[in-house]
């Protein structure tokens, strides 16, 4: 959830090179050999897998550890995170309260909820429930307001009236959690609920999917849950990490589900919204939510040419990404949370789809995308395309682009032989914004720290009054995040200024409190 998935497609990489031209569908003796080796080079814990093929589950197996401390192996049974193929489910639920009749795609949310209010006036007026699914609000990720938060749904519905667009209402896509999380609180309000109890009782139950899970917490009660674990280190160690509860802005990415019970919701969409003889959505809400009501901006093309030939990206639709590869459609989507990736696609055609997870972070995710790519190749059958050498050169120009970034931090110098305005006990306090909440400036013995939600950056001294951001973040590797305190009329330290949202929109001012 807290990546940008308008680069996906470019991380959509494969371990398949040129080979003799072989028949259609999937080949389990070969794909067990080729997971095994991605599982191996890409250091994964652990890795469960579905395909179905011509709408039958042909293969399902688990890979590695659940938890590595304990050895335990993961099997089809045990639970994974979803992150943002989450939004799938969130994106049906709404589509089956527009059956009900208690919401309709194109009346705005304001019909609804009142009180609800967006920056953009025009956007507050005018944003549908459909809109909310297709990252067109002109807000950008503003994840950091929700990432580690306490507060409940309702009071970040609040803060979004207070928090900065970076572009017009429908004009550019910006993937944005934010949205999916107001989803989730408008199908409670309209139903009467909440967005938790009508997953379980609108799909999960109907589906049979009894071990499922909405909630990180009571992921962790199963007997059966994978463990997450960090990216690779320098080393090329995974260290293992905390479950990391989405809380409030679950809609957006947090049901757990095992690899067993995916395949009934795979199932479930290949036969357009039936589970045996009973239709739990009406094929009118099906067709809405497989349009594409955005179009994404095209990653850098493939200099494989046969690559370019054959895949593009299509669009966004509700809880999807769209697009064609090899004279196919395909609906995509994937998922991050601190610990796990996820993979999900669905060829609604020929009824075939795959999910794969793993409970590894970092740039797992990649991996992921590799054995998406390979297991769509045997599917399709004849010469698999050359998706090594698309990777090869991805890697190297990602590398390239790093060390860029690694350079320009390590460069980053302030004015010499200047020093703060006051001491460093001047800056200690609490500063508020009314979209972000509340931050925390400490004394960390000899220095200072900053603290929001659940994260500690140490703040090391640019010039005159100006910080920066340091920690063991890996974001900070290759991000120079600074903030600039202000002095109030007093002559005190009243206020400060942080960047958190890309230019031109400027940065947000965080004033003291008391």
């Amino acid at each position: 959830m807290v990546r940008v998935f308008v680069s996906l497609l470019v991380l959509l990489v494969a371990t398949a090179g040129h080979g003799a031209p072989r028949k259609p569908g999937i080949d389990p003796p070969l794909l067990d050999r080729a997971i095994r080796g991605i599982v191996d080079r890409h250091k994964l814990v652990g890795l469960g897998i579905a395909v179905i093929e011509s709408k039958k589950l042909r293969y399902i197996k688990g890979f590695g550890l659940r938890d590595r401390e304990r050895k335990l192996p993961v099997t089809p049974d045990t639970l994974f995170s979803l992150g943002s193929t989450t939004k799938a489910f969130t994106a049906m639920l709404l589509g089956m309260l527009v059956d009900d009749g208690k919401l309709a795609w194109n009346k705005p949310v304001r019909h609804y909820l009142p009180r609800f209010a967006l920056m953009d006036r025009f956007a507050s007026e005018r944003i549908t429930p459909l809109d909310l699914l297709l990252h067109n609000s002109g807000l950008p990720r503003h994840d950091l307001v929700w990432y580690g938060s306490k507060e409940t749904r309702e009071q970040l519905v609040r803060r979004l009236k207070y928090l900065p667009p970076t572009a017009d209402f429908r004009q550019r896509f910006q993937y944005n959690n934010l949205m999916y999380m107001l989803a989730g609180y408008l199908a409670g309000k309209v139903a009467g609920s909440s967005w938790e109890t009508l997953i379980r009782t609108r799909i999960l139950q109907p589906l049979g999917m009894t071990r499922s899970c909405v909630t990180h917490r009571e992921a962790m009660r199963d007997a059966n849950h994978a463990e997450p674990y960090s990216g690779l280190s320098k080393a090329g160690v995974r260290k293992h990490l905390p479950f990391r509860d989405t809380g409030a802005v679950a809609p957006a990415g947090s049901l757990h589900i095992s690899t067993n019970e995916m395949v009934r919701w795979l199932q479930f969409l290949i036969a357009r919204g039936k589970v045996g003889p009973r239709r739990l959505v009406k094929l009118g809400t099906l067709r809405r939510l497989a349009t594409p009501g955005m179009l994404v901006p095209s990653p850098n093309p493939s200099p494989i040419r046969a690559i370019r030939g054959s895949i593009s990206l299509l669009g966004y639709a509700p809880g999807w990404l769209v697009m064609s590869y090899r004279g196919q459609r395909v609906y995509f989507h994937g998922g991050a949370i601190d610990g796990f990736r996820a993979m999900v696609a669905v060829l609604p055609d020929p009824g075939h789809a795959i999910v794969i997870f793993t409970n590894s972070g970092g740039m797992a995710g990649r991996a992921l995308s590799q054995l998406l790519y390979m297991v769509l190749d045997q599917l399709h059958g004849g010469e698999p395309l050359p998706w090594e050498a698309h990777f090869e050169a991805s890697r190297k120009h990602t590398e390239k682009q790093l060390a860029k970034l690694r350079a320009r931090v390590a460069n980053f110098k302030g004015l010499p032989n200047t020093k703060p305005t006051h001491p460093l006990e001047a800056y200690v306090g609490r500063y508020q914004n009314p979209g972000y909440g509340e931050i925390r400036v400490a004394r960390k013995g000899s220095d200072l720290e900053l603290v929001y939600h659940e994260m500690h950056f140490g703040l090391r001294h640019v010039h005159y009054n100006r910080f920066r951001l340091v920690s063991d973040n890996p974001m900070l590797r290759y991000n120079i995040f600074t903030v600039t305190f202000r002095i109030d009329e007093k002559g005190k330290i009243g206020s400060f200024d942080a960047p958190l949202i890309p230019p031109p929109v400027k940065p947000l001012r965080f004033v003291r409190r008391g």
